[in-house]
């Protein structure tokens, strides 16, 4: 499992760490799959994030530069990673109370990423800090 630190804006961040992975040798893009159906099912989500959390957005067009690759190839993997998954058997549930909103889930993710688990250390600007793992690199 690698472990990278998030730092300074959310695209500095997602840039940083797409950065380190070029540099190191590793083209995401090379070992993911993103057909027609996945762009099409992304682009029609991003307004809801640009509404809701425009901030991972940023993220995921610094990896995307970071890594020298297609900011729609980026988003189309990550944003519909969870609905096309064939084979996983995640576990997701939220909840809310009108006033607050939990959201759960674990990650039965494919073996093909599993060299770029991470488990980052978020200190983004203007977010809470956290720890957390994922093979989705950005908490989509």
């Amino acid at each position: 499992m690698n472990h990278s630190t998030w730092k300074g804006s959310h695209y500095e961040g997602g840039l940083r760490y797409g950065a380190t992975l070029y540099e190191r040798r590793i083209n995401l893009m090379e070992h993911l799959t993103v057909d027609q159906a996945r762009l099409d099912y992304a682009q029609a989500a991003i307004p809801m994030y640009r509404r809701h959390f425009p901030e991972i957005l940023d993220e995921i067009r610094g990896i995307a530069e970071g890594q020298r690759t297609e900011q729609v190839q980026m988003e189309g993997f990550l944003l519909s990673m969870y609905s096309f998954a064939v084979g996983n058997h995640c576990s997701c549930v939220a909840y809310s109370d009108g006033e607050t909103v939990l959201f759960g889930r674990n990650s039965d993710f494919l073996t093909a990423v599993e060299p770029f688990c991470d488990s980052p250390l978020y200190r983004l600007e203007g977010a809470y800090g956290f720890v957390g793992a994922t093979t989705a690199w950005p908490p989509v």
